[in-house]
């Protein structure tokens, strides 16, 4: 399962590979000591969440990530990846 949101040029990505998998979420390298960045995403239902700005990558580089999750079935594996915890 894959998961996007996106706001403005930059997206939150997550992998899973099932419901009761936690996953690991895209994350950026260039952003690593922004953790207390927060960038903002608004749900269709309204609700807003936050995700440090390094757990956030481009929307283009979301936009290939999705393409080729649906093309394979995998993660992209140019992407740099992290564990939920």
């Amino acid at each position: 399962m894959l998961t996007v949101l996106v706001n403005g040029d930059r997206a939150w990505m997550r992998y899973q590979n099932s419901e009761d998998d936690p996953g690991v979420t895209a994350s950026d390298p260039h952003y690593a000591q922004s953790e207390k960045v927060l960038y903002e995403f608004i749900l269709n239902n309204g609700h807003r969440v936050s995700y440090p700005l390094s757990q956030t990558i481009s929307k283009e580089e979301a936009s290939h990530a999705r393409i080729y999750f649906f093309q394979t079935g995998e993660k992209a594996p140019w992407i740099s990846w992290r564990h939920e915890t």
